[in-house]
C-alpha cells in the first residue's frame, strides 16, 4: 500500500539526520593532533611513520572538505602539504600523487593563502626537477630534496625564487626567500640584487627578522671606508663608550659569547696582537645578556679592554644595526675613523695589520 505524504514526512523528520555520522571539527583537529604527537615520538619505526602521515594526510583532506570555513583551515592546509611531500620522499620520491594535490590547490584554493603555499610546494618540486608544476600536476616525477637556499650561479633557481617572491609578496615564505635571494647575490658581489632583495623586505615585512638581518648586512657593506663608530653602555652599567673618543688608533671591534669557544680563541689572538701592537684599540661587544658572567670571563682571559654590553642577548643593538648573527665577528677600523673591513673569518689580521700601516 503506497505510503502518504503524511506518513513519509513523519519518517524524514523521525530518521537522524545524515550529518549526525560527520565528525565534528574538534573530534578531526585533536585526532590530527594525536597523529602529530605519534610521529614526535622517538625510535618510531618506518612503516608506522608512513602509516601514521597517510593517516594524518587523510584526516587534513577530510578536515578542509567538511569544514572550508574551520578556524584551522590554513593550519590544516599547510599540514596537508608537507605531510604529502614526507610521504613522497619516504616513498624514494615519488611525487605524483603530491603534485595532483598541489595542482588542484591551485585551481580550486581551499583558504585565503592556499594559493601561496601550493605555489612555494610548486617551486619546491621545481626545484627538484627545475619543472615547477603545471595547473593539471602533470610533469616528470621528481627526486630530491627540499628547496634549498640558491648558490650564486643557480640562475634558473635564483629566477624562479624572484618570481614567487614578486607574484606573493605577502607569503609566509618570501621573507625567507628574498634573504636566501640576498644572500647569493651577496656570494655573486651582485650590489643591484642585494639591493632589491632588501627593498622588497622593508616594503612589505618591515619588522621580519630576516629584514633586520638583511637590511644590517647591507648597511655593514655600504659602511666600508666611511667613517664608522658604536657606542653604548659598559658591563656593569653606569658609563658608556662612544668609539669615537679613540680616533687617531686603529681601532678592533670585536663581537663574542662568554660560551661560544671561537670566541674566546678570537679574543686571545687578538690579545695578543694588541700586545704586540700598543698602538691599537680594542672593544669587545658582548652578545650576553648578563654582565656579570661577562666581568668574569674577562678576568679568566685577563682582559683590560673595555666591554660594551646592553644586556639584550642576541638582540644587541650592535648586531642588529650591523646584521652581525654569528660569533665572533670582528670590525676592524683605521685611525681616520674608517671601516677597513668586518668579517668572521680570519681575515680580520691582514685588516688590522693595513689599519696600523695606514697611520
Amino acid at each position: 500500500m503506497p505510503m502518504s505524504l503524511a506518513t513519509l514526512a513523519l519518517w524524514f523528520c523521525a530518521a537522524p539526520p545524515y550529518q549526525a555520522a560527520v565528525e565534528s571539527p574538534a573530534a578531526l583537529l585533536t585526532r590530527i593532533d594525536a597523529s602529530r604527537s605519534r610521529l614526535a615520538a622517538p625510535h618510531l619505526p618506518f612503516q608506522e611513520q608512513r602509516e601514521t602521515r597517510r593517516r594524518l594526510a587523510a584526516d587534513c583532506r577530510l578536515y578542509l572538505t567538511l569544514y572550508p570555513g574551520g578556524d584551522k583551515r590554513e593550519d590544516v592546509g599547510r599540514l596537508e602539504l608537507a605531510t604529502l611531500f614526507e610521504l613522497a620522499a619516504l616513498a624514494g620520491g615519488e611525487f605524483a600523487e603530491f603534485k595532483l594535490r598541489v595542482a588542484d590547490m591551485l585551481n580550486h584554493p581551499p583558504f585565503p593563502a592556499a594559493e601561496h603555499e601550493a605555489a612555494y610546494w610548486s617551486l619546491v618540486c621545481g626545484g627538484l626537477n627545475r619543472a615547477p608544476i603545471s595547473r593539471s600536476g602533470v610533469n616528470p616525477p621528481a627526486r630530491g630534496r627540499p628547496l634549498s637556499a640558491p648558490q650564486a650561479g643557480d640562475r634558473q633557481l635564483i629566477a624562479a625564487m624572484r618570481a614567487y617572491t614578486a607574484a606573493h609578496p605577502r607569503s609566509r615564505h618570501t621573507p625567507r626567500m628574498l634573504e636566501q635571494l640576498f644572500d647569493a647575490a651577496a656570494a655573486g658581489d651582485e650590489d643591484a640584487a642585494m639591493r632589491a632583495a632588501v627593498e622588497s623586505l622593508t616594503r612589505d615585512w618591515p619588522a621580519h627578522p630576516a629584514t633586520v638581518r638583511a637590511a644590517g648586512r647591507l648597511r655593514r657593506r655600504d659602511a666600508v671606508g666611511k667613517p664608522f663608530w658604536i657606542s653604548g653602555e659598559l658591563a656593569g652599567g653606569g658609563t658608556t663608550l662612544d668609539t669615537r673618543s679613540l680616533l687617531g688608533r686603529p681601532l678592533i671591534v670585536v663581537v663574542w659569547s662568554v660560551d661560544c669557544d671561537r670566541s674566546r680563541t678570537r679574543i686571545r689572538e687578538i690579545e695578543t696582537f694588541r700586545v704586540t701592537h700598543p698602538d691599537v684599540a680594542v672593544v669587545g661587544v658582548s652578545r650576553d645578556a648578563d654582565a656579570d658572567r661577562v666581568q668574569q670571563a674577562c678576568r679568566e682571559l685577563g682582559l683590560a679592554w673595555p666591554q660594551l654590553q646592553d644586556g639584550r642577548g642576541p638582540a644587541a643593538q650592535v648586531m642588529l644595526d650591523w646584521g652581525v648573527d654569528e660569533t665572533p665577528f670582528v670590525f676592524v677600523v683605521d685611525a681616520g675613523g674608517a671601516l677597513r673591513g668586518a668579517t668572521a673569518d680570519d681575515a680580520w689580521r691582514d685588516g688590522a695589520r693595513a689599519a696600523v700601516d695606514r697611520r
